[in-house]
């Protein structure tokens, strides 16, 4: 177990809860970028009108500054400040970069990924609560890397990204759209001989997409929709131009139950669609004979912007419980499974092994808490972890 999480779940002593974090989100089997069914800070990310419900703290998420995707194996580094003032709430977030931005650009032979990204956010109450944030991140780099772990070396870094999120909510309905407005990179990509020479100045433009969804209180449970579009050109060295495309569509209902003073239950079912196209020659390696051949990037249903073309529909179910274990210590886990899907991704037909089990633990500090999670990979049988701290004021 990693000894970040062994020093979290070392610390003993008392507090009223303070639980909301990506090590938490995980540990329950959910996006890191938030929950449609959880209630949880990282709900910001994909409705900023749910800051009004998420207030009066400051969250930080450890983990490295170099990783070009945030994920259980390799976790980046974020954190914010959030304070309410009369109806309004206001609050900075830095490092939340994007992983489906990043994917794009890295499909698209580009080594320039999104770093330093500022959040702004604002949001309101007045009798309908709203929510609005703007994400910008620019930098340009002349230092030399390797890349891909293939030999590649790029130079010559620069990129630039701008995006912005409103949300509502009204009631037992809330909804919100997230819409990219400039999202563009380049770098020089060297190609290690003997290979063709895929060498030159590559460059990603992102066309408009967008994020949009609606969540319905009914009863005991929420019920959500959710369509996220994105789409690209790239343009660089041989074999190097085309365009790149996905989309994803959610829809499901979750459901929180107390089961007691203690325990809550958390279960999840929803139909998940995802497409995905690559017309650039990053979706194949380069053969020695001077052939494209699949196999430069992992193509599967965790990277299908890497897949010269992918589908897959597929039904996830998700059971969580998070348990107040003494008054310092709630401990939570999950389990997951797709209980029907088929894929189709080249040669790769049908969905492989899905079944997913996480675990973790909140360790209260006063007014602050630690929380750690463990989440095992299916594929490789590795386990990897999380740590945050959340204060409340």
């Amino acid at each position: 177990m990693n000894k970040q999480l062994i020093i979290a779940l070392g610390l003993v002593v008392l507090a009223t809860p303070a639980l909301a974090s990506k090590a938490r989100l995980a540990a329950l089997g959910e996006d890191i970028y938030g929950s449609f069914y959880i209630s949880d800070n990282r709900n910001i990310f994909y409705n900023a009108a749910q800051l009004n419900n998420h207030k009066d703290l400051v969250t930080m998420e450890w983990g490295n500054t170099t990783a070009a995707k945030d994920s259980n194996q390799s976790p980046r580094a974020e954190g914010g400040f959030f304070k309410s003032a009369g109806n309004l709430v206001y609050g900075i977030h830095l490092g939340s970069e994007s992983n489906s931005s990043n994917d794009l650009r890295t499909a698209a032979g580009v080594v320039a990924y999104e770093e330093n990204n500022l959040d702004l956010f604002i949001a309101g109450d007045a009798g309908i609560k709203w929510g609005a944030n703007l994400t910008y991140s620019k930098s340009a780099k002349d230092e030399t890397t390797s890349t891909l772990g293939t030999g590649f070396v790029a130079s010559n870094n620069k990129q630039e990204a701008i995006r912005t999120r409103f949300g509502m909510i009204a009631g037992d309905l809330e909804g919100y759209a997230n819409i990219n407005i400039a999202n563009k990179a380049e770098s020089t990509l060297v190609a290690p001989a003997p290979a063709p020479d895929p060498s030159g100045n590559n460059e990603f433009k992102e066309n408009t997409s967008y994020q949009i969804g609606a969540i319905y209180n009914l009863m005991d449970y929420r019920l959500f929709a959710d369509y996220r579009s994105q789409s690209g050109e790239a343009q660089g060295g041989a074999n190097l131009d085309g365009k790149l495309s996905s989309s994803q569509l959610q829809v499901g209902a979750g459901r929180a139950t107390k089961l007691n003073d203690k325990a809550t239950l958390f279960t999840k079912l929803q139909y998940q669609r995802i497409n995905a196209e690559n017309k650039t020659g990053v979706a194949q390696d380069v053969g020695l004979g001077g052939e494209w051949v699949e196999g430069l990037a992992t193509c599967d249903i965790n990277n299908p912007i890497f897949c010269k073309k992918f589908s897959a529909s597929f039904i996830p179910v998700v059971v969580g419980l998070e348990f107040d274990a003494a008054s310092w210590l709630v401990l939570r886990g999950s389990v997951a499974q797709a209980i029907w899907g088929n894929q189709k991704a080249s040669d790769k037909s049908g969905i492989t092994e899905s079944t997913t089990l996480n675990g973790g633990a909140s360790v209260k500090f006063g007014e602050a808490s630690i929380d750690g999670s463990v989440s095992n990979d299916n594929t490789t049988n590795v386990t990897y972890s999380r740590v945050a701290m959340t204060y409340r004021f």
